[in-house]
């Protein structure tokens, strides 16, 4: 095991609160397949809000997850850029059909779906601006 390997292969690393706000706000808490809202409202008065996404990696954090690759640095691994948001059905999806869904597919489908959302919004970028000023 070379020495990479070992280093990532020690403790969960925890993501950072940036990679995270980033990762939901650029996919406006959409799955990145599905486009599904992913978090959602309880139903009674004092209900709580509830998350149904998941921050999945596009190359796994250790060995033996989906799509894992030595060579990457934990810190890269646990990063915005080794992330996707998606909901539990299709996390589940690209984790089991590892060959169906390289890292090269799941980073052009969330960079599709990154720009689905800006385009969204730009949509909408007049009526902001305007109820701003």
């Amino acid at each position: 095991m070379s020495e990479q390997e070992k280093n990532n292969a020690g403790a969960k690393k925890q993501l950072g609160a940036r990679h995270i706000k980033l990762l939901w706000g650029r996919a406006a808490e959409r799955c990145a397949m599905c486009r599904d809202p992913l978090t959602a409202d309880g139903e009674a008065a004092d209900a709580d809000s509830y998350v149904l996404g998941e921050q999945a990696h596009i190359a796994g954090e250790k060995p033996g997850a989906a799509r894992y690759d030595a060579s990457l640095s934990p810190t890269y691994v646990n990063s915005y850029a080794n992330l996707i948001l998606l909901c539990r059905n299709h996390h589940g999806e690209v984790d089991k059909n590892e060959d169906d869904w390289p890292p090269s597919r799941l980073h052009k489908l969330k960079a599709d779906h990154e720009s689905w959302v800006r385009a969204q919004f730009q949509n909408l970028g007049n009526v902001f601006r305007q109820r701003d000023l």
